[in-house]
């Protein structure tokens, strides 16, 4: 079966005549008639009842018009698809990136993407992953980059990126971790540590309402552990620099431990029975298909962070 033959069947449904069929297909009579021929010998069904004025579809043939007719618009679709990859392409894709990987990610991504398209502008936006998806869903934003932890938006489609561990970091010598025995590499082997250790205890994370914020606030609430007080830096970066300088104990990514000039070692711990990661995905409408630039940086931000994994930058 060709592509040729769906479109002349199709054709010959909707003129209901091969003689107008074939005028319509710039072909002869006799070689449409003989393409039809060899299609319904192919199938091994009669799409059509020739000896009815104007000819008329079988039942099979009523199926196979209607599947041809979506396979011949997928085909179309495809090759736009296909042509718009090959072609200059200029304008602006809008993203959303959170502070933490997002922000970290975004120069090995946009350079990435740059190489492809370098007449596309990138227009990168901070916010929550609350206020990302919203905006997404808002039309305000063509994708965003999110960690998730819990439940997912129906609303939206997600891609994975990677996962990553959630760890707290307690400073050496802090109060909370007496009578534990800190393992030698407590990153690879986390402290376990039981959830009353962290009650009353002043803990450092990001902004209200960004996902690791969230995650904190959740994994608190379920093991009933109730903090002294809870700061708010700039990015769970700059809270785990402040958790290793001793100003309280933070939950992180286990990344952060990669990131170039945080010389202090805290000691990584979990929490017994209640150990949790994070998933970073990238995030699109469920309602429109994704263009093929926001494809295109979907597929960079994905080998940008595959690259960044495997040679361990972060």
């Amino acid at each position: 079966m060709q592509f040729e033959q769906l479109i002349y069947a199709v054709t010959i449904a909707e003129q209901r005549s091969i003689t107008y069929a074939a005028n319509r297909l710039y072909l002869s009579q006799s070689a449409l008639t003989k393409s039809m021929n060899r299609l319904e010998e192919e199938l091994g069904v009669k799409l059509f009842n020739r000896s009815a004025s104007p000819i008329q579809l079988t039942a099979a043939g009523e199926y196979f018009i209607t599947e041809a007719k979506k396979i011949l618009s997928l085909k179309e679709k495809m090759e736009e698809g296909m042509k718009s990859f090959s072609e200059p392409h200029t304008g602006t894709i809008r993203v959303g990136m959170g502070p933490g990987r997002g922000e970290y990610w975004s120069p090995f991504i946009l350079s990435r993407y740059h190489n492809l398209y370098p007449e596309v502008e990138v227009e990168i936006i901070g916010e929550s992953m609350l206020d990302l998806e919203n905006k997404l869903l808002n039309n305000e934003l063509d994708i965003c980059i999110v960690g998730v932890s819990g439940e997912q938006d129906p609303r939206l489609s997600y891609e994975m990126i990677c996962q990553e561990r959630m760890l707290f970091t307690i400073p050496r010598g802090h109060a909370c971790l007496s009578g534990y025995t800190v393992p030698r590499d407590s990153f690879d082997t986390p402290l376990m540590i039981h959830p009353d250790t962290l009650q009353g205890q002043t803990f450092i994370t990001s902004k209200p309402g960004y996902a690791v914020t969230k995650q904190l606030e959740d994994i608190l609430e379920r093991n009933h552990i109730i903090p002294g007080a809870v700061k708010h830096a700039m990015s769970i970066d700059a809270a785990y620099i402040m958790s290793t300088e001793g100003m309280g104990i933070s939950y992180v990514y286990d990344t952060c431990k990669f990131q170039s000039g945080y010389f202090n070692k805290p000691v990584f711990c979990v929490l017994e029975g209640d150990e949790e990661v994070c998933s970073f995905m990238t995030a699109v409408r469920v309602s429109e298909e994704p263009s093929p630039l926001v494809s295109a940086f979907i597929h960079a931000v994905k080998d940008s962070v595959r690259m960044l994994k495997t040679t361990q930058e972060i």
